[in-house]
């Protein structure tokens, strides 16, 4: 996943930095917006399904982007709840969520079928 700076032409972030972007030096005033796959990709985080997840505000499967509260053991919001987080009333409005854009398993998959190619190799 990327993170790009919406006030910088030319300033991106991985997900593990955008973590820790306090300690890059960048303005805080500076916002960060996900920048997703294209769309024509098999691999597109907007096609996921996370299996065995349900947004806990409209109560359906989550496809695409799915959003972790970082405080909660198990709240989870789908990219269309998220964008009404503020509107969320059963959870508080300051904890953080963490964005997943791929299931745990895909993840799995794409690393067991690289292995496999490079040892037909």
């Amino acid at each position: 996943m990327r993170w790009k700076c919406t006030s910088c032409e030319n300033y991106d972030l991985c997900q593990n930095c955008k973590a820790k972007s306090h300690i890059h030096n960048h303005p805080d005033d500076h916002m960060f917006e996900l920048v997703p796959h294209s769309k024509s990709s098999k691999r597109a985080p907007q096609f996921a399904l996370h299996f065995g997840v349900v947004c806990d505000f409209c109560k359906s499967k989550v496809r695409g982007m799915r959003w972790k509260c970082a405080f909660c053991y198990n709240y989870d919001l789908c990219k269309d709840c998220k964008l009404k987080s503020q509107n969320i009333h059963d959870h508080p409005n300051n904890h953080a969520f963490k964005p997943i854009a791929y299931p745990t398993g895909m993840l799995l998959s794409n690393i067991l079928n690289c292995s496999i190619k490079l040892y037909k190799l």
